[in-house]
């Protein structure tokens, strides 16, 4: 790339399917190019002896336990499918033609 602000905002709004007006194509060049420095500026850092990490705060699973309990009644939750197979299964329509039975 030659420049930050050498950016073809005309390509990237055609793979977007956008289409855009003359004065928000020069502002959206202009944001990129900010973008473009502000990385350039972060590349610039000496990062060594930082460790590496997943999230930028000290973010904890906040899942609860495991636990088994008990489960609705299969033959209760059954009876408001319209149609089921063997009695276990929901039936469904068919998607492809291949598929009826």
């Amino acid at each position: 790339m030659a420049g930050k602000s050498d950016f073809n905002v005309d390509e990237i709004a055609n793979l977007a399917r956008l289409e855009l007006e003359e004065g928000a194509k020069e502002r959206i060049r202009g944001n990129m190019a900010e973008i473009v420095g502000y990385v350039e500026e972060l590349s610039r850092l000496d990062l060594s002896g930082v460790e590496p990490m997943y999230h930028s705060s000290d973010v904890k699973n906040v899942y609860r336990d495991d636990l088994a309990m008990p489960s609705f009644d299969r033959d209760r939750m059954l009876s408001n499918a319209p149609e089921t197979l063997d009695g276990e299964l929901v039936k469904v329509p068919a998607v492809l033609p291949e598929e009826e039975q």
